[in-house]
């Protein structure tokens, strides 16, 4: 097996200064320039020279606004075996590097920064995503670490679908789903003035992640989807080949520096996935940090898991939430205990209804006292979810007088 190396790059943001002269005042400087550039000395980079040519790059806003996706820039290579990149203007503000690739000039992969939570990221001090900052003025100084890619490796093996090169379509749409919990003055659900207390902003992106935010309050300046808004959470999903998530880490908190979407964001949990042949999950398991309290290491524990049953000739899928693994104390045994079980029913394809079970007094699943906590319903425009409407537990015989909970549109784009 090739020997895995770790090379430390430096990214050096050159701030362009303003020309113009101002007669109120010094100019004010809102840009700057990037250059992606090595941090090792010459002497270490003379012995064992970057064959490299370019890179592909992902650069985001922390708001998840995407500033360069998966683009290829230049290198220059010095005598000394060192390489500074061509210049990239960007303004003033908060970004993330979510994807860094070198290549050689076919464009093969040869070195990358493994993504958080992906089996190369224990590896690294400091995986992607890699928040920095650029101030008028000044210049900001970004380390990112790179493994070399050896034969035994693959793009998942470093949190990626593919290193780069090339683009797979993906069948994901980004869309935004509002949510309204209030009816509003009229009276009637689906109108202009029922409030919106939530929104969620689910963003696919080519470099093998889907990144669903959840923004629960509004900001200081009263406006929905604006800079301030709050987010609450997000959820990193990863995706395989196949278009299959194989992972989906949960984050609740912005971390000790205080910005989301940074390497030091607050895991809750994250969930693994297992498959029928036919494509359709089967397990969805849920993990916590384990004894050791380091996330994806070899002491992470099952926390829970959802049994997902085959569908029924009716088209009906019954699945199971257990959070309790028993007697015995062993995950996926007979004893686990259910706590929570749903139905959903599917028609041509497409889910159309769920009804979330819950056990009562009794503590037993699938007895007598089990009650229904809601209902959903889901709309559509051909097969594209348009909206979700959930219900409050069913407690008369028409299910059209149940209780609006709240009501979901989504808008893709």
């Amino acid at each position: 097996m090739k020997k895995q190396k770790i090379i430390v790059l430096g990214v050096v943001f050159i701030l362009a200064l303003i020309s113009c002269a101002v007669p109120t005042g010094p100019a004010q400087e809102t840009a700057g320039a990037v250059v992606f550039g090595e941090t090792a000395t010459a002497a270490a980079r003379a012995a064992s020279p970057l064959d490299v040519d370019g890179a592909f790059v992902t650069i985001r806003t922390t708001g998840g606004t995407v500033v360069m996706n998966n683009q290829r820039i230049s290198l220059v290579m010095w005598p000394d075996g060192s390489f500074t990149s061509e210049e990239i203007t960007l303004d003033a503000g908060n970004y993330n590097l979510t994807m860094f690739v070198l290549v050689d000039d076919s464009d093969t992969p040869l070195y990358a920064t493994p993504i958080q939570g992906s089996p190369k990221s224990l590896l690294v001090n400091n995986p992607l995503p890699i928040g920095f900052s650029i101030a008028g003025g000044e210049t900001t100084n970004v380390v990112p670490e790179v493994l070399d890619i050896t034969e035994e490796d693959n793009p998942l093996s470093f949190g990626y679908t593919v290193f780069g090169v090339t683009i797979v379509e993906n069948t994901l749409y980004n869309h935004i789903t509002l949510r309204d919990t209030s009816v509003g003055a009229d009276g009637i659900w689906q109108t202009d003035d029922d409030e919106m207390t939530y929104y969620c902003l689910v963003t696919n992106y080519i470099d093998g992640m889907k990144i669903e935010t959840d923004y629960v309050t509004i900001g200081a300046d009263g406006i929905w989807f604006t800079d301030d808004d709050v987010v609450g959470s997000y959820d990193r999903y990863y995706i395989d080949t196949d278009g299959r998530q194989y992972r989906r880490v949960e984050y609740n908190g912005a971390g000790a520096d205080g910005i989301w979407f940074t390497a030091d964001d607050d895991i809750k949990r994250y969930k693994s996935f297992t498959y029928y042949t036919d494509g359709a999950w089967e397990y969805e398991i849920d993990h916590g940090a384990g004894d050791d309290g380091i996330w994806f290491t070899s002491d992470d524990a099952v926390i829970s898991y959802t049994h997902y049953f085959e569908k029924t000739p009716e088209g009906v899928r019954e699945r199971h939430w257990i959070n309790d693994a028993g007697d015995d104390g062993i995950w996926f045994t007979a004893d686990d205990v259910v706590y929570d079980y749903y139905y959903d029913t599917y028609v041509d394809g497409l889910r159309m209804e769920k009804i979330n079970m819950r056990r009562g007094d009794d503590g037993i699943a699938f007895t007598a006292d089990d009650y229904m906590r809601y209902r959903e319903t889901y709309s559509y425009e051909g097969t594209t979810l348009l909206s979700v409407i959930r219900y409050d537990a069913m407690m008369t015989s028409d299910p059209s007088d149940d209780e609006i909970l709240f009501v979901e549109n989504r808008e893709y784009f």
